[in-house]
């Protein structure tokens, strides 16, 4: 608008704003210093976290006394030093606790002593039986058990029952589980309260050079290592009693297991054709499909399709991440906005459903780390405040660092954090220099033709924006997967561009399935039949074209070993091209 003469810029204060290079350079900088000092800390040796902090108090007070760049100089090593001693507290040194104790005190090898405990606590997920892998496991002959994780919250002493802190995952042999039948063997659901006696196992230490150390993932994780039950009998309902928090915990569980549940029988296709191999085969694979891109869940038939998928480099799709996020809020903005425009209701309402959605899928890292960069994302613009997308995702990385220090070594951390970064930064410029800027402004003809003609331009958009997106991101992240993995999809941007759309669709399906048939199933109509026979046949389509992608020569190669410092130039080289 002009007034006076002058130009005046009107926008919505909700709307994303270049921020400063500086403050972009601040949050940045804090990010670069926390990962420093998490690589310093691992790389010297284990000294407590106390001296690390009195280190970085005494780095604060250094700064405090200097002016201009020294004080700078001085924050930045006291930030270092800050998380050293983050690091070390949450991941190299144990927490106290009588199980942890117990645990690190019995040696972790071979033909040691078993270590029999008995302990109460509560049952983190339902028990499930692995899936199985290979064509030749059909003929495997071995006794039925199944997994699951359990918070230990009593240990049980020569003086009596003692409270104590852990996790630990559960082998309990005689369990089986099945979308259609239940678990069998024993009576054991998520959020119930048992006690059990079992054989102990502690985390161990690596016994192959080059091998990570898992006991610092474990100590990270709250995992004290793992337990096997070798009977239902030794497994028993708890007596009750204990805090109101605990029991509030418990139920909450035991909910979100039943409603998990209630979603695998609406995605469940139909019963398998055993008399037909080939049928059987491919019904395996849509099964798996479904259960394990809508809920997290591993089923018979999952290795091989993830495999296709991990070969076609897009390993991503399969596993609940960020895309699967990314959808579902796409998903609930539109039913949202079908109501009419809601104003700063619309972020608070898909917060919400973000939050309902971590409790149909397993809280795993990957998705939490999806869900919280949308809530932060959700909560910037229902402040109705300018913000910059590079800022906000470098303090959402910070603070997903401080929560599990060891993600920075993980290639799914890297990967999203590193290539949403790339896509803010980069995305449109990189858009623009292959297919040139677009022209704002035009007007949209109200013909018929004109409708033809919109949405033919429209889709050409969305393609040739998916096709710069992607192969961006290949570009970025070829050489890091190569190292990490020893495998090169040099056709993930094509194949990609061809399987997104088709399993975008599916999800879309999907999504709008489970919310009308959970809704249904509160009034008691079963809508499972008619939900799996719509979802099947749609991901029987998306599964026949991933077999033949992966059946195509040249899609995928395994690379020889290779340093982590050529990963590390061949990506600033890519990056500087």
């Amino acid at each position: 608008m002009r007034s006076g003469g002058q130009a005046r810029e009107v926008s919505d204060p909700g709307t994303p704003r270049p921020a400063s290079g500086v403050v972009v350079r601040r949050a940045v900088s804090v990010f670069a210093c926390v990962a420093l000092g998490f690589l310093a800390a691992r790389a010297l040796p284990i000294y407590s976290a106390s001296l690390w902090f009195s280190l970085a108090c005494l780095g604060c007070a250094f700064a405090g006394a200097l002016r201009g760049v020294p004080c700078k100089v001085a924050l930045s090593v006291a930030m270092i030093l800050f998380a050293g001693g983050w690091w070390t507290g949450r991941v190299a040194e144990r927490p106290d606790g009588p199980l942890w104790e117990l645990m690190e005190s019995t040696p972790a090898v071979e033909g040691a002593d078993e270590l029999v405990l008995s302990m109460e606590g509560i049952a983190l997920d339902e028990p499930r039986a692995p899936p199985t892998a290979g064509v030749m496991s059909m003929f495997g002959n071995r006794e039925p058990y199944g997994t699951f994780r359990f918070e230990v919250t009593a240990l049980k002493s020569d003086s009596g029952w003692v409270t104590t802190t852990g996790k630990v995952w559960a082998r309990a042999r005689g369990t089986t589980w099945d979308a259609r039948h239940g678990l069998g063997g024993f009576g054991v659901h998520a959020g119930d309260r048992v006690r059990v006696t079992a054989t102990a196992d502690p985390a161990r230490a690596p016994m192959n050079p080059g091998e990570a150390d898992r006991r610092l993932t474990a100590i990270q994780d709250g995992s004290v290592g793992s337990i096997r039950i070798d009977s239902p009998a030794l497994i028993e309902r708890a007596p009750g009693g204990g805090s109101s928090l605990l029991a509030a915990r418990s139920w909450l569980l035991g909910a979100a297991s039943r409603i998990r549940a209630s979603s695998e029988r609406l995605l469940d296709p139909g019963l398998l054709p055993f008399n037909e191999p080939v049928a059987a085969a491919q019904a395996e694979r849509t099964r798996a499909l479904l259960a394990s891109l809508f809920l997290g869940v591993r089923d018979a038939g999952e290795p091989e399709i993830r495999g296709q998928f991990t070969r076609l480099g897009l390993a991503h799709v399969l596993a609940i991440s960020g895309f699967h996020v990314t959808v579902a809020v796409g998903v609930a903005l539109l039913l949202v906005r079908l109501t009419g425009d809601r104003g700063r209701l619309e972020p608070l309402v898909l917060a919400t459903l973000v939050v309902v959605y971590l409790v149909l899928v397993p809280a795993d890292a990957p998705v939490v780390r999806a869900a919280v960069m949308v809530l932060v994302l959700l909560v910037s613009r229902g402040l109705g405040r300018r913000y910059d997308d590079l800022n906000t995702l470098a303090w959402t990385g910070v603070g997903l660092l401080l929560w599990r220090p060891m993600d920075l070594w993980s290639l799914g951390f890297q990967l999203s954090l590193g290539l949403t970064a790339l896509l803010l930064w980069q995305g449109r410029a990189f858009h623009e220099r292959l297919f040139g800027a677009p022209i704002l402004g035009l007007a949209r003809p109200s013909t018929p033709t004109g409708v033809v003609t919109s949405a033919v331009a429209a889709t050409k958009e969305w393609a040739t924006r998916a096709l710069s997106a992607g192969l961006m991101c290949w570009l970025a992240s070829m050489p890091l997967i190569a190292v990490t993995t020893g495998m090169f999809s040099p056709l993930s941007a094509l194949t990609g561009l061809v399987v997104l759309p088709l399993v975008v669709l599916l999800m879309w399906c999907g999504y709008g399935l489970l919310v009308v048939g959970l809704l249904a199933g509160a009034f008691g109509l079963d809508l499972a039949p008619w939900a799996g026979g719509v979802l099947g046949p749609m991901a029987s389509v998306v599964v026949r074209v991933i077999a033949w992608l992966d059946g195509v020569p040249g899609t995928s190669f395994m690379w020889p070993p290779m340093s982590a410092w050529w990963g590390v130039a061949a990506t600033i080289a890519m990056l500087i091209w």
